[in-house]
């Protein structure tokens, strides 16, 4: 499992980044990221899920984090097959979280973030 944070600099998107964790295999936790509480998320969800796998969110306001499902309208944010969601909820800290799955699952997870510089 890797991770990475990538800062999108043109010129034209201040304040926007990706952060990037791939290989997450079954029962995997990705590390904490800070979300900076930014106003816009998506997150991205590729890869093989085998059998009866889904990824979850973690988040936090606290530091150090203390691990708090991420849910939209009390539902967890959950993906359980390849798309784009997004994700309303501001926090400090998020991670994935991979439920379930089998040795043939093998997940990358891309998050967006952007705010409003001030």
């Amino acid at each position: 499992m890797s991770q990475e944070i990538e800062s999108i600099v043109d010129g034209s998107s201040p304040g926007v980044y990706i952060i990037h964790w791939s290989g997450l295999g079954a029962n995997q936790v990705g590390g904490w990221r800070h979300a900076y509480l930014a106003e816009n998320l998506s997150a991205q969800v590729s890869g093989g899920f085998g059998a009866g796998a889904q990824v979850v969110f973690e988040g936090s306001n606290c530091t150090p984090p203390r691990a708090s499902p991420v849910k939209e309208g009390g539902t967890p944010v959950a993906f359980f097959d390849e798309g784009i969601r997004s994700i309303n909820t501001r926090m400090f800290w998020i991670r994935p979280v991979v439920i379930g799955g089998d040795p043939s699952t093998k997940l990358d997870v891309d998050l967006f973030l952007s705010h409003r510089l001030r």
